[in-house]
């Protein structure tokens, strides 16, 4: 059958852009020295972002260039962390408050869907519910690595921190309804 045939090219299509995504965030976690705070933000990061949803690109290359950049922005803000981490003693205060306000707004914001996937009243009950879960956890993860060593609070925080910025912006796209990128 022609439909079915085009739903499974369309999977394995979908399939191997995200294992290149991935394979092209773990060489620049290696090239850069930071393969296992990409792994991380990426476990953290990969669960939130299915369920609460956020902004999508109208094409994959585009989608590639921002994932992309998204990698190389938490790498970067990683070194600075680290550099302010061993510069200043401001405690975890700051981390944390930003973590409640990013959590709160991926939260409140989540699910947000897009064009080629519009969500029912069950999924969107149902995705806030599974999201919620998602922060809660992130947040324990948070906690306890706050108490292990501060330096590891930053991923579970940049993680919140981007699904946010995702969210808003995938809101604001909805809203606008913006046919070019």
């Amino acid at each position: 059958d022609t439909d079915e045939l085009e739903l499974v090219s369309y999977g394995l299509y979908n399939f191997a852009l995200s294992l290149c995504g991935f394979v092209v965030a773990m060489i620049l976690g290696l090239i850069l020295g930071k393969l296992y705070e990409v792994l991380f933000f990426l476990i953290l990061f990969i669960p939130l972002r299915v369920f609460a949803g956020g902004y999508h690109a109208r094409s994959a290359k585009r989608c590639m260039v921002l994932s992309t950049g998204v990698i190389v922005a938490v790498i970067f803000l990683s070194y600075a962390y680290e550099h302010l981490f061993s510069t200043f003693d401001y405690g975890i205060i700051p981390e944390f408050v930003l973590f409640l306000i990013c959590g709160t707004v991926v939260f409140l914001l989540s699910p947000v869907d897009n064009d080629n996937k519009r969500l029912f009243n069950y999924e969107i009950k149902k995705y806030k519910e599974i999201t919620g879960i998602i922060v809660l956890i992130e947040f324990i993860i948070f906690c306890g690595a706050g108490i292990v060593s501060r330096r590891f609070v930053f991923l579970p925080m940049v993680t919140v921190m981007f699904e946010s910025i995702s969210l808003v912006a995938g809101k604001i796209k909805n809203r606008i309804g913006i046919e070019k990128e």
